[in-house]
């Protein structure tokens, strides 16, 4: 994800666990079920600030994620 370590809030879709539904987030980066990683470029591309986040049961309140039904089975 570009500028990890600089934005507040980021939009990500991923399947829902358990189902055949993806799920489109807007999700706080603060707390500590957030893990960022290391920067993935080196040189002047490290100030894409492009590294890998991680969420470990990390709450998204009900007004920030779309469940995508029309996507169900695929």
């Amino acid at each position: 994800m570009s500028l990890a370590h600089v934005a507040d809030v980021v939009m990500f879709s991923a399947p829902l666990a358990g189902s055949a539904y993806t799920i489109f987030c807007a999700a706080d980066l603060a707390g500590e079920s957030v893990r960022i990683g290391a920067p993935r470029f080196t040189g002047s591309m490290k100030l894409s600030d492009t590294c890998a986040v991680t969420f470990a049961a990390h709450p998204v309140p009900s007004h920030r994620y779309i469940l995508d039904s029309e996507r169900k089975g695929r």
